[in-house]
């Protein structure tokens, strides 16, 4: 089971996966700074003051989905001495009171069934906080730093190590009973005394349990880009003893549990080094044992990735013994609880694959690609046996994806989809997406239908459909989405969002945007700002001055957004500021909903009741029952 990783957060999360709000919807505003809840008819329910930054609200919130409860970090000098009451609620004495404290940071706790405040929960003084939910939602980590912050330090958390000033707190939060259960002190816990240093990075992570929480520091003395020293700490939280501490001599890679999460496994090493050292750690006992792995996967950001660890299953002579894989340069290497290193499997080419672990995690898919023969080769990883089956592949694999149903496999290159069983077999037919090169144009079938593009965002829409974004060669938008029969094996309709005359007009925006800035700097001289065109010597001027005023170069990708067996599919484009929404059983756009600028990501909520639009500062909830429906 894998550990998570804390970052910081200036803006509300795009990607998290929250509940369903069936009552409350929440949303930003942008004076004063805060986050409001409102009720079914739009009322404000609870307004929570924020900071602001770059101009926009600076939102963090994590919403515990088994407590049904948002917590929302208040703002700089918005922090109460104690919880806010039930009068001072109903008589409105929210600034009164959050204002009598202008050093402690809180949060404020938010029943989502009812939008209302239930709770202010004081986490100490600091100006950097952040927040991390377990993944089972039943704890909550929120760490506060209070220090002499360096902007130009490398990460969030780097600060002068001055023990008299700073502190690094932790609190657990049960969010059953939005108790703080309880604080580690990073910096003076016993047992834990950190080495000197000029500054620290310090990294949070927990088991999925919340168990333990794992904090990672990083001590740089002279050179902020080369690291002085490493230590890993875990902390329990379910029982009061010490932290067990790991000093890594070797820059850490990787960090995971075994599955009865009774074993900790660090890896650490060094690209100028071809050996590496797994720490391996009895997390109740607190014994470790190190073991030395040669030849070890490179540790640069590039493969950091594919030189991770594999949670699969244990092989055969292992036992009932835990363990994790772990890549090397050549291939795979299991590692028991013991320190037992297996013999090494080999995977050639793992820099580029694609690589999925089957469901019961006892077969390892790699689809390795050959991008100049148009093919590849997937290898079936059998772990408990250690033996691998290898089957040729007609097209350059690109991902390893599950659509439709749970156990529903595919592999997908450019030119098909081809699904495979959980016990590795390539299915016999495929869902041809483009045109088949010459030499495999006799084993197609008739299809006229094709993306003519490259297979970009690809998402469920129910059991037998799914949908694909059409990209370019590079990457770049071109206004199509494809629907996919996954049942019939068939590529059933491609849809265009944007026509050509709002295309052109999004561009000729752009160009005179570009020639009211040239005009402005005056670094082009004669331009005619009525978008007939500008002197061809500027162009490259006004496009770097173009890039510095953020504006972007080409059409925006969309984002899709679906609901499990639902009916529409909603295309967000964020040039226009619209979303498509596409009628699945038609094949056809049945109408528009006008968004906010800030959208940049979309989803619909569990219950498919609601399309959840966030972006940089912003979060808004749209009915889909009742939402606003443009044709335009």
């Amino acid at each position: 089971m894998g550990l998570r990783k804390i970052v910081t957060i200036v803006a509300l999360p795009a990607c998290v996966c929250w509940p369903a709000i069936s009552q409350t919807s929440i949303e930003t505003e942008n004076r004063p700074p805060s986050l409001v809840f409102k009720d079914a008819t739009g009322a404000v329910v609870t307004s929570v003051p924020v900071d602001r930054k770059y101009g926009v609200p600076a939102v963090m919130m994590e919403i515990s989905a088994s407590a049904n409860t948002a917590y929302v970090l208040n703002g700089i000098g918005k922090s109460a001495q104690r919880s806010i009451s039930a009068a001072d609620i109903a008589a409105g004495r929210w600034s009164e009171v959050m204002s009598r404290d202008v050093n402690g940071r809180s949060l404020s706790v938010i029943n989502l069934a009812t939008g209302r405040l239930v709770r202010v929960i004081n986490v100490g003084a600091g100006k950097q906080v952040e927040m991390l939910i377990s993944q089972d939602g039943r704890r909550l980590f929120c760490y506060t730093l209070s220090a002499v912050l360096q902007e130009n330090s490398p990460g969030f958390a780097a600060a002068h190590l001055q023990k008299s000033r700073g502190s690094r707190v932790v609190n657990v939060i049960d969010t059953s009973s939005n108790q703080i259960i309880r604080t580690f002190n990073l910096l003076h816990s016993p047992g834990s005394a950190l080495p000197k240093a000029r500054f620290i990075e310090s990294f949070l992570s927990s088991s999925p349990d919340a168990k333990y929480l794992l904090v990672t520091f990083t001590g740089f003395t002279r050179n902020i880009n080369r690291p002085s020293w490493q230590r890993l700490a875990l902390f329990s939280v379910s029982a009061t003893r010490p932290p067990i501490v790991i000093d890594a001599h070797k820059p850490m890679i990787w960090s995971m549990l075994s599955e009865n999460e009774r074993f900790l496994f660090v890896a650490s090493g060094d690209r100028a080094d071809r050996s590496g050292v797994v720490h391996i750690v009895n997390v109740e006992t607190g014994k470790i044992i190190d073991t030395t792995i040669d030849d070890p996967g490179p540790s640069t950001a590039h493969h950091r990735e594919l030189s991770a660890f594999l949670g699969g299953t244990p092989p055969s002579w292992a036992g009932a013994k835990q363990g994790v894989w772990i890549h090397t340069r050549n291939g795979i290497r299991f590692i028991s609880e013991t320190g037992d290193v297996g013999n090494e499997i080999s995977v050639p080419g793992q820099d580029k694959a694609a690589a999925l672990l089957s469901l019961n995690r006892a077969l390892w898919f790699v689809a390795v690609p050959d991008m100049k023969q148009h093919s590849g080769t997937l290898q079936v990883v059998n772990l408990k046996r250690s033996s691998i089956s290898n089957y040729p592949l007609s097209d350059a694999p690109l991902r390893l994806i599950r659509l439709g149903s749970s156990t529903g496999l595919w592999l997908l290159g450019r030119q098909e989809m081809r699904p495979i069983s959980e016990t590795g077999t390539l299915g016999d037919r495929s869902i041809l997406l483009n045109k088949p090169h010459k030499r495999a144009e006799a084993d197609a079938s008739d299809a006229d239908l094709f993306l003519n593009g490259e297979p970009g965002e690809t998402i469920s829409l129910g059991e037998d459909r799914a949908a694909i974004l059409v990209t370019s060669r590079t990457g770049g938008s071109v206004h199509r989405v494809a629907l996919l029969n996954l049942r019939q094996l068939q590529l059933a309709t491609v849809i265009t969002t944007m026509s050509n005359r709002e295309k052109t007009k999004i561009v000729g925006g752009r160009w005179l945007k570009m020639a009211a800035i040239a005009a402005a700097e005056g670094a082009a001289e004669g331009a005619i700002l009525g978008g007939a065109g500008l002197p061809l010597n500027s162009f490259d001027s006004l496009n770097a001055q173009l890039a510095a005023a953020g504006m972007p170069e080409g059409l925006a990708n969309e984002i899709l957004a679906g609901q499990p067996g639902g009916r529409n599919l909603y295309v967000l484009d964020k040039d226009m500021h619209k979303v498509s929404v596409i009628d699945t059983q038609i094949g056809t756009v049945v109408g528009r909903i006008p968004v906010d600028k800030q959208v940049t990501v979309i989803h619909v909520s569990l219950d498919g009741r609601h399309l959840i639009c966030t972006g940089p500062g912003f979060r808004r909830e749209l009915d889909l029952e009742r939402g606003p429906l443009s044709k335009s």
